[in-house]
């Protein structure tokens, strides 16, 4: 559809990367600012969430990670 956002896949240890290593933030900041889409499975978004658990994430950071993860402006999510 026109208009829309491109897609990223990207792979679990990069998006921890981005989180955790500012010099490779870049993908994370392209999707924060709507300039792309995260491709996700329910499967691997749990992941992401664990991940990020995993490095001691808050749980008040989780929950503002689940929203992003979970908005359709944001995510495209697939089957698993």
């Amino acid at each position: 559809m026109a208009g829309e956002p491109p897609a990223l896949v990207m792979d679990p240890v990069l998006f921890l990367e981005g989180v955790t290593d500012p010099l490779r933030r870049h993908p994370l900041e392209a999707w924060r600012d709507g300039l792309c889409r995260l491709v996700l499975t329910r499967r691997t978004m749990a992941h992401l969430l664990r991940l990020l658990k995993g490095i001691g994430l808050p749980e008040e950071l989780l929950r503002r990670w689940a929203l992003w993860l979970t908005d359709p402006q944001r995510v495209l999510l697939l089957p698993d």
